[in-house]
């Protein structure tokens, strides 16, 4: 048993060696990251905007006493597109609710830093931006008019 122990100690040492090599050095799977080549320019604009890129449209939900006889209504905001763009809707609220575009079909649950999102592309037509309360009522805040796609242009030949 005396004779063991020396062995098992050097085997332990061994052992111990082999992790503590093994821990150091970078997995086989994992290689370095290659540096880009000297000669690639390095552009500093992006350039223009992507054709398909999203016209971006911002709604505020603001939430008014009720309305009381006599009292004009707030006008509610209105935005402009044509059809057959990409348009993202975003409508911000300060309290809980629900935002709706009527006659899309959509709607989705906005709260206090967490604006409700619509991605799109409307046919012509007017819509209304709804926002309804945690109480149920409903109120306009927006309407999104859609004109049809502009028309190409044809210009003349010179004569």
């Amino acid at each position: 048993m005396q004779a063991l122990r020396p062995l098992l100690l050097l085997f332990s040492i061994a052992l111990l060696v082999i992790v503590g090599a093994a821990s150091l050095s970078p997995p086989p799977d994992e290689a370095p990251p290659e540096p880009p080549p000297a000669s690639a320019p390095h552009l500093a604009d992006p350039g223009p905007k992507e054709p398909d890129a999203p016209l971006e449209i911002r709604f505020e939900a603001e939430i008014t006493p009720p309305f009381r006889a006599g009292a004009e209504p707030e006008p509610v905001e209105t935005e402009t597109v044509r059809a057959g763009e990409r348009v993202l809707v975003e409508v911000a609220a300060s309290t809980r609710g629900e935002v709706a575009l009527d006659g899309l079909g959509q709607a989705a649950f906005v709260e206090p830093g967490t604006p409700a999102r619509f991605d799109l592309v409307p046919a012509t037509g007017r819509y209304e931006v709804l926002f309804t309360t945690a109480n149920g009522a409903d109120e306009p805040i927006g309407t999104l008019i859609v004109k049809p796609p502009a028309e190409p242009s044809v210009t003349q030949p010179a004569t």
